[in-house]
């Protein structure tokens, strides 16, 4: 191989390493000053809130599920964004956050009918208990371990999760349902009497999001 061509091997490497670094720092070395950057650990109690939110976005894992003792499952983990309209990117919120479990029964229709059977609900101090301290790329999220309560029997049935937001305005924003199947653990036997319904004094308020405002142009879940 001549010296000529062995030069110009060179001089390209060295372009396509220069552009990688070029990547790396448009992506993390530049990011607005005072932001964080992906991975920096954070405190999530004093960080800036905001109420203009757009849009949920959640993540599951493959296998989300929380047991008890006998390997029951009695919960579920999920990361979640609110995202910012004002700056495309998650953030932490000052207002209410709800979430909605449904269970999913037959119905002489064909289409699986959603029975409201649990909830959660978490005010800005509750909701900083689930702040996560590391920033992302996509901004700041929270990371929610629910444990339903002993009186919602859901083993072995499909359920329907919606996450949801109540702005300061009053109107709440809800994120598209995530259906899953709640696994049964080995030699479980479903009791022959019907669990009791949810007890009055929950902390939550058992409300529906289809019959809660919408924010314009922003669908509510789906039925």
């Amino acid at each position: 191989m001549s010296g000529r061509n062995v030069a110009r091997r060179r001089r390209a490497a060295i372009v396509v390493a220069i552009g990688g670094a070029v990547t790396l720092c448009l992506s993390a070395c530049n990011m607005p000053p005072g932001r964080p950057k992906p991975g920096e650990e954070i405190d999530a109690s004093r960080a800036e809130t905001r109420d203009d939110i757009v849009e949920i976005v959640q993540y599951w894992r493959p296998e989300p599920w929380l047991y008890d003792a006998d390997r029951r499952p009695v919960g579920f983990r999920s990361t979640v964004y609110f995202v910012s309209g004002a700056t495309d990117r998650g953030a932490f919120v000052p207002g209410n956050i709800l979430i909605w479990l449904y269970v999913l029964e037959p119905s002489t229709e064909g289409v699986p009918q959603r029975k409201h059977v649990f909830g959660w609900e978490f005010d800005e101090p509750q909701s900083v208990l689930y702040r996560v301290r590391k920033a992302s790329l996509q901004g700041y999220y929270y990371g929610f371990p629910l444990l339903w309560g002993p009186e919602v029997d859901v083993l072995g049935r499909e359920i329907e999760v919606v996450f949801g937001y109540e702005r300061k305005d009053g109107r709440i924003l809800s994120a598209p349902g995530r259906r899953l199947h709640v696994p049964v653990p080995p030699g479980y036997r479903r009791p022959t009497s019907a669990p009791a319904n949810p007890t009055p004094d929950l902390r939550v308020r058992l409300r529906e999001p289809a019959t809660a405002s919408q924010p314009a142009g922003r669908p509510g879940p789906n039925p």
